[in-house]
């Protein structure tokens, strides 16, 4: 199946677009804060629903995306599958049960309403949530990198952030500190796993086996 094409009522910082796909590879190019995060929360939701509200932005994507003064977002995507034409519209409300998606087969005229307990993307892909994330569907880096919690798992984690979205909560003078510390581990010669004097002491005598070799 591919996408054809993605109109959007309003979801988030989107409103009033539509965007048409080929069968093929598609690069969406756009400024930071333009709503490319948001297009790809859109599709994910029209596929497996949105998770219940939160006030936690990070972990609530109805939070994240609900337009300032709005309690509903909107909006529609069409496919192909098989030879078929398939049209999902799909309304968020400020909680789950008032989200409604309906599918239209255009090629019958048929009309279905998904409900939340059996989302579409099960159908189609035959695919939980859970193994979608993990396999077709491709996050941003930012939420895709597997770090741990400590200080250099959060450091990677957020420069990913500043990487993918332009915006992070880390400072430059933390990054530049950490930067350089990773310099000084691998070239001071009073670190025992610096790799840098290893290296050169190894260049040495390799040259110096050479000059050998060359008088012999």
């Amino acid at each position: 199946m591919f996408i054809k094409r993605i109109e959007i009522g309003q979801f988030g910082n989107l409103k009033d677009i539509a965007l048409d796909f080929k069968p093929a590879a598609n690069l969406i190019v756009a400024p930071n804060e333009w709503g490319k995060s948001t297009l790809i929360d859109f599709i994910f939701a029209v596929f497996y629903g949105m998770d219940h509200n939160s006030a936690d932005l990070r972990s609530s994507k109805r939070s994240r995306n609900m337009p300032w003064g709005k309690d509903s977002m909107d909006g529609a995507l069409l496919f192909e599958a098989n030879g078929l034409s398939y049209r999902v519209s799909c309304e968020f409300g400020s909680q789950k049960r008032m989200d409604r998606i309906i599918l239209t087969d255009e090629s019958l005229g048929k009309t279905y309403e998904i409900e939340n307990d059996k989302p579409l993307g099960k159908r189609i892909f035959g695919l939980g949530e859970h193994s979608f994330n993990q396999s077709v569907y491709v996050q941003q880096m930012s939420l895709a990198l597997n770090v741990k919690s400590d200080k250099k798992g959060e450091l990677l984690h957020q420069l990913a952030s500043l990487g993918t979205s332009g915006a992070s909560e880390i400072s430059s003078t933390t990054v530049t500190d950490s930067l350089n510390n990773a310099l000084l581990s691998l070239s001071s010669s009073r670190r025992k796993n610096a790799v840098i004097p290893r290296l050169e002491t190894e260049r040495f005598q390799l040259q110096e086996s050479l000059y050998e070799a060359r008088e012999r």
